[in-house]
């Protein structure tokens, strides 16, 4: 029985670390045998099936500790806000079908970042998160250096294939990077318990940070900076560090909404391309069709569908066929739920700061900094990118994990199963 029991734990480590693999959407390149956007956004057979079996398993576990589920999300009100609105905007959505094949999928991934909270504390969740995102990471790097006929190469339509980057298992050099860059916030937020483990952890943190400007994306950049700025205030006092993140939080906002109206100016700067790889034409063209339904918006993920006349528009004049987003989360939040949307999801973000700073009060316990270096990489480096919302994406399965751990560790409920998974890592701890 005993076996029995450790045996069923160690499957469901197994299949968490799965379900992250797949969340980062590696290997569809290889397994869909093309990097076209489309036929990677719609999915294989094979991943329609995993993602099928995985929500179906997710549903039965929380329905089970629908209670405890209940009051966490009674305690998450931003987020049931985001949901709801963006499942209400099927009622004016310009592409119903598309609204409601991606709202059903954006609950069901945020029913997989429940059952995750219900089942294992926030530490545990980062470890296995880690596992899966440096498997994901060296497959990359392996298939890069001795198997490059395996690595996607970008759409020539695409504007960013003009630069030079690793995409390893992925079909863009972006996605590659922004999984690198969430892998090195969990590095760098994982406890340093032994003096080895912190040698090999801050090996890592290197090693990641070469990686993520070997893509060539300049999100890597935005973010690393930003890391390097957050970090030591962490170790502040509470009421100064609380200060500290809050003034730096509003001073992003206003440089970046500086930059963005001088973009020729900031990118010249930086030494960047001044279009940013054909962002700043497509954000333009994107605000343009937003202010024809600046309050709701057109649907949430509607304005990108096949069939939507003004995307098929701003491909033509952009010379960008089949664009898959407007690059820029809270540009496609203002495309898919007005300003009505992005009030919701600012009221979001500040809701998760005043969650992850009480949580980061414990400073003797290392992982606390994930939930703030989460955060900076959600509100800075999405701003180049989209995806922070997304349906069976890795950020938004973090993300959503993180707000509902949080509050349960705060609302401090009871959870049978995190003593048991807790034992199980450190058994394979000890035996590695």
């Amino acid at each position: 029985m005993l076996i029995t029991s450790k045996a069923r734990r160690l499957a469901y480590c197994a299949y968490i670390i799965a379900v992250f693999i797949l969340s980062t959407g590696a290997f569809l390149t290889i397994i869909a045998g093309s990097s076209d956007p489309e036929v990677l956004k719609a999915g294989t057979p094979i991943t329609k099936c995993a993602w099928i079996g995985i929500y179906f398993i997710s549903l039965v576990r929380v329905f089970h500790k629908r209670d405890w589920a209940a009051q966490i999300l009674k305690n998450n009100l931003p987020l049931v806000a985001l949901l709801a609105l963006a499942s209400l905007s099927y009622l004016w959505s310009i592409s119903p079908g598309a609204t409601f094949r991606a709202v059903v999928q954006l609950l069901l991934t945020t029913c997989v970042a429940m059952d995750f909270c219900l089942s294992m504390p926030l530490e545990s969740q980062l470890d296995l998160a880690a596992i899966a995102l440096g498997f994901v990471i060296a497959a990359s790097v392996f298939l890069q250096l001795f198997l490059p006929s395996y690595v996607a190469i970008p759409m020539q339509s695409d504007p960013s294939a003009s630069s030079v980057g690793w995409c390893g298992v992925f079909g863009t050099k972006n996605e590659f990077g922004k999984t690198i860059v969430v892998a090195l916030a969990l590095f760098l937020s994982m406890p340093f318990v032994r003096r080895r483990l912190s040698v090999i952890l801050t090996a890592s943190a290197i090693v990641l940070s070469h990686l993520a400007m070997a893509t060539g994306s300049e999100l890597n950049d935005v973010f690393l900076w930003t890391v390097s700025l957050i970090l030591p205030i962490i170790h502040w006092k509470p009421r100064p560090r609380m200060l500290a993140i809050i003034s730096m939080f509003l001073i992003a906002m206003v440089v970046a909404g500086a930059a963005f109206t001088n973009a020729a100016t900031a990118t010249q700067a930086l030494g960047k391309d001044s279009t940013l790889t054909g962002r700043g034409p497509l954000w333009k063209l994107s605000l343009q069709y937003f202010r024809e339904r600046p309050m709701l918006g057109h649907g949430w993920e509607a304005f990108w569908a096949q069939d939507s006349p003004d995307a098929i528009r701003i491909g033509q004049a952009l010379n960008w066929p089949d664009v898959p987003h407007s690059h820029n989360q809270y540009i496609e939040i203002l495309l898919g739920l007005g300003i009505a949307g992005l009030c919701v999801y600012f009221w979001l973000l500040a809701d998760f700061l005043r969650k992850a700073l009480r949580y980061a009060r414990d400073l003797e316990r290392r992982d606390r900094r994930w939930p703030l270096l989460l955060l900076a990489m959600v509100t800075v480096m999405f701003t180049t990118e989209a995806g922070a919302v997304s349906r069976g994406g890795i950020v938004w399965l973090l993300f959503s994990s993180a707000v509902f751990s949080m509050t349960a560790a705060e609302e401090e409920l009871p959870d049978a199963a995190s003593p048991q998974i807790e034992e199980t890592l450190e058994l394979e701890t000890v035996g590695a």
